[in-house]
C-alpha cells in the first residue's frame, strides 16, 4: 500500500494555474476597450506568468504601436478585477489566431495603426 502524500503542493500549483488562466479570460474579455478596437484586430492576450502579461501581436507596423502605448494599456489592465495582477507586458510577434481567438475579418494587408487609437 502506498504512503498517503501531502498533496498541498500540487493543489497550490493547480490554484496558481487557475487563477493565471482566469486573469488571461479578464483580459481577452476586455481587449477591445483596453487596446481600441483596431489595435484588438491585430493582437491577442496570450498568457499571465508570474504577473508578466504576453500580448502575441501580428505585424511589425502593430508591435510597434502596442510598445509604444503599452504603459496606457498596462495600467488599463490594472484596473480589472483578476485574480493575478499584472505588472509587465511583453510583446511577440506572430499570428494572434493561433492562440485561440476568433479574429475579426478584415480585407487586404495588415494595414498600419492610426494614431492615436489607444490614447485616452
Amino acid at each position: 500500500m502506498k504512503e498517503p502524500q501531502n498533496i498541498l503542493g500540487t493543489v497550490e500549483k493547480v490554484m496558481k494555474k487557475v487563477a493565471s488562466a482566469s486573469s488571461i479570460l479578464v483580459v481577452r474579455r476586455h481587449w477591445d476597450e483596453i487596446a481600441g478596437t483596431e489595435t484588438a484586430k491585430h493582437s491577442v492576450p496570450a498568457y499571465v506568468r508570474k504577473g508578466k502579461m504576453t500580448v502575441v501581436v501580428d505585424s511589425s507596423p502593430w508591435l510597434y504601436h502596442v510598445a509604444v502605448n503599452r504603459s496606457k494599456i498596462l495600467e488599463r489592465v490594472q484596473q480589472l478585477n483578476m485574480p493575478d495582477r499584472v505588472e509587465e507586458i511583453r510583446l511577440k510577434q506572430g499570428d494572434p489566431d493561433a492562440i485561440g481567438r476568433v479574429r475579426y475579418t478584415r480585407g487586404g494587408k495588415a494595414g498600419s495603426p492610426e494614431q492615436g487609437e489607444v490614447s485616452g
